[in-house]
């Protein structure tokens, strides 16, 4: 799947996917190679979707979006065994391993096109 900044029109990744299952969720990008994957948390909440980068093996740009994909926060080349959450409720984790957030910012708009 791609991810698009739909406000300023660009692609943030080409081959992104999703994590629903609660395995899926938990082992996230640990220990991978390279990757992107949006994970989608069972509620629009801060707790659940707090990360940690702890067995991580390369840094990540990360997006935080409401339901409404709207990104809520973001953070650039996270350093490892840290812990990350965003300044508001959050419904949507989009980890970039490989791509690009660029100058994507608070209250932009993201699209997931399969």
């Amino acid at each position: 799947m791609k991810i698009v900044n739909k406000t300023r029109r660009f692609t943030i990744a080409e081959d992104a996917e999703f994590a629903k299952t609660f395995f899926q969720r938990f082992r996230g990008l640990m220990l991978s190679k390279p990757r992107n994957l949006v994970i989608v948390a069972t509620k629009e909440t801060i707790k659940h979707t707090t990360i940690h980068t702890c067995f991580m093996r390369f840094p990540l740009n990360v997006l935080w979006l409401n339901s409404d994909l709207e990104v809520v926060c973001g953070a650039k080349k996270t350093g490892n065994w840290r812990i990350f959450k965003p300044d508001k409720p959050a419904k949507y984790v989009v980890e970039i391993g490989v791509g690009n957030i660029k100058n994507t910012k608070v209250g932009d708009r993201i699209e997931f096109v399969e």
